[in-house]
């Protein structure tokens, strides 16, 4: 590669269970938070409250349709950017980060394989190669 520096970059998302801070756009879609503030014990991410919410207000195929369009193009986006789409889409729905945060401020977050790929695909910009730990 003509250079005798490599930079390699991890993911452990798939083990993750919280992040110290929510500045990160690309963190946005798996970070849980509360979704009926009447239920706070009750968290999903922003992905899944707008799902529920399209669930509720709209039936049959256009429910459907919207539903796989909203899961499709919500887990690329930033929480504000969820809210302006889902405007667009004709629904809004409740979401706070903030409730299931720890004593210590950390936030919750729901890891998958789908998280590390997308983390990863922003460490790629950097990195030369990547490599995921799992369990």
């Amino acid at each position: 590669m003509g250079s005798e520096l490599v930079i390699v970059a991890r993911t452990d998302a798939l083990g993750a269970k919280m992040l110290d801070t929510n500045i990160d756009p690309v963190d946005h879609p798996w970070i849980l938070g509360v979704a009926d503030p009447k239920h706070p014990n009750v968290t999903m991410t922003f992905v899944e409250a707008g799902a529920a919410e399209i669930k509720k207000k709209f039936t049959g195929v256009r429910g459907e349709n919207l539903v796989k369009l909203w899961n499709e193009k919500a887990v690329e986006m930033s929480l504000t950017e969820a809210h302006q789409y889902a405007q667009s889409l004709g629904f809004d729905f409740y979401f706070d980060w903030e409730v299931p945060r720890t004593s210590e401020g950390y936030y919750m977050v729901k890891g998958s394989v789908e998280f590390c790929a997308r983390r990863g695909r922003e460490y790629l910009k950097y990195g030369d190669m990547l490599w995921m730990e799992t369990p």
